[in-house]
């Protein structure tokens, strides 16, 4: 794990537990895996807040040759747009989820409600069940995400 200070810029848990089953790559015990994924990722983050050259990577991050090829790889697998796109879509479920329970709350009838939309009441109950204790400010907070 990490001994190490953290950084700013270094992912925190949850956001890790987001994005690690699309940077993963290769079985984590392949002999080819010096690093730790997560320092890797932490590395890249690093420098793309920093806005500084590879070669400027701090002596505690792993080696910025390292951070460079893994970065390759994503690149080239398309992991960073395959992120983007389920975030997205995670974002407009959960918009669409909250005006819709919004409505209802506004004493518009489900049946009615569900009309309007062009979805069963089965999708609106289970927006209900996802989204109902989702705050607008987790909304918001998506939507800084996503810009």
């Amino acid at each position: 794990m990490m001994t190490r200070k953290p950084y700013p810029s270094d992912v925190s848990d949850d956001e890790w537990m987001f994005v690690v089953p699309y940077l993963i790559l290769m079985k984590a015990d392949a002999p080819q895996r010096q690093h730790d994924l997560r320092e890797i990722f932490n590395g890249l983050r690093w420098l793309v807040r920093a806005g500084a050259p590879w070669r400027l990577l701090p002596h505690d991050l792993p080696p910025w040759e390292a951070v460079y090829q893994q970065t390759q790889r994503w690149l080239a697998a398309g992991c960073f747009e395959a992120v983007v796109h389920d975030l997205r879509e995670l974002l407009r479920q959960a918009q669409a989820g909250s005006k819709a329970l919004k409505r209802v709350e506004g004493r518009l009838a489900v049946p009615e409600l569900c009309r309007e939309l062009g979805v069963s009441s089965a999708t609106f109950y289970k927006w209900r069940a996802k989204y109902g204790d989702m705050d607008t400010s987790l909304i918001t907070r998506m939507e800084e995400l996503e810009a």
